[in-house]
Formats: structure tokens, sequence, C-alpha cells
């Protein structure tokens, strides 16, 4: 009991590092979120993104939008939606649609590129 009572304070501190610590490997380890996971946090046309990006671009990293448009190219690493927002598909995703196809496509903002004049999406799913 002289023990306990002596180093107190010894136990409460390496008790609430130890459950510090516990809580930040428990975040720094989690999984990524996924598109599919995620609920868009606008959703509309690509004419109308395009209309408020102009008032604010960096208010749309790093979020989840669905956006509905017409490809106007199909490249390699990904797709072209109206001619101005670049979307990156996600690995799984396999490209079966054509030029001139309406889409509906879900994913997350990397940000707006100004020489390009393009918006980047990442990680993006057909819905």
């Amino acid at each position: 009991m002289n023990y306990l009572k002596k180093y107190k304070w010894l136990w409460i501190i390496t008790a609430s590092v130890l459950v510090a610590g516990f809580l930040i490997i428990n975040q720094i380890l989690r999984p990524p979120s996924t598109v599919k996971e995620s609920t868009p946090s606008y959703k509309g046309t690509s004419q109308k993104v395009k209309d408020k990006l102009v008032l604010d671009p960096y208010f749309w990293n790093n979020k989840t939008i669905l956006i509905e448009g017409k490809i106007t190219a199909i490249l390699k690493e990904g797709i072209i939606v109206d001619g101005f927002v670049f979307c990156q598909l996600d690995k799984n995703t396999v490209t079966v649609k054509k030029v001139n196809d309406k889409i509906k496509i879900k994913g997350f903002v990397v940000g707006y590129d100004d020489l390009l004049q393009e918006l980047k999406l990442n990680q993006c799913i057909f819905i």
C-alpha cells in the first residue's frame, strides 16, 4: 500500500500516456475513406460546379461531389467531363462508356488546376 501511495502520480501519468498513445495509434493506422463509403457534399451538373468554383476554388478541396455531365474525352488516366472536370478513375473501375455518353460520377476533389482550367477529381466511380 505504501508503494502505491508513494508513486500514485507516476501511475496516473503512465496510464494517461498509454491511453493517449493507444488513441493516437488507432487514429494514424485507420484505413483511408473511400468514395463508395462517403456521402457527397454536393450534387449537380458540372456547369453548376464551374459557376460555383469561380467564387471560391479552395472551398471544394477534399470534398466528395457527385456530378452529372457528358464525357468529352477518354484518356489513359481517366476521363474528362464537359471539357472541364478531369476524373481519375478508381483502380477497380472499368471504362465501358463512350464519348458523348451522359454519366453521373462521384469522386474526391483534389483541386482546381489554374493552368489547364480543370477541376481534378480522384477515385472516381460511376453511379
